[in-house]
């Protein structure tokens, strides 16, 4: 079965920052670290759409990388520890964090796209 599936537990990024967003031509990559230890960080890379909830003031922005909208305002999520995960549906994955604000990875199933998260104990592909 394609996408988030739902017996698949994402709690490995509880506790996790983000420390760097690198955005790229046809995708954005968030590198997840678990304090300062090298060994102990992944990344999830995404050529599809993810949206940031800013829980400030309320306001979603969104990000289409392969598409004409690119609001970016998840630099605010820098080194804000996740403090939950949850599969919204097979197409969406929405991550916590410890400010209320959230990311939601949002997977499109037309079959050219796909996320993958590098973890130290293996890859994870959402396709």
């Amino acid at each position: 079965m394609p996408g988030f599936q739902q017996k698949s537990s994402y709690d490995f990024l509880r506790g996790t920052e983000i420390t760097q967003i690198q955005i790229n031509k046809y995708t954005v990559c968030f590198v997840f670290e678990a304090g300062r230890d090298a060994d102990n960080y992944f990344d999830i890379t995404v050529n599809t759409v993810f949206e940031h909830y800013n829980a400030a003031d309320g306001s979603t922005s969104k990000y289409d990388v392969q598409g004409a909208t690119k609001d970016f305002t998840e630099y605010a999520l820098l080194e804000v520890p996740v403090t939950g995960t949850e599969i919204v549906s097979d197409d969406q994955l929405k991550v916590t964090f410890q400010n209320r604000d959230a990311l939601t990875l949002i997977r499109r199933d037309d079959g050219h796209e796909s996320m993958t998260i590098n973890t130290p104990k293996g890859v994870i592909v959402i396709d």
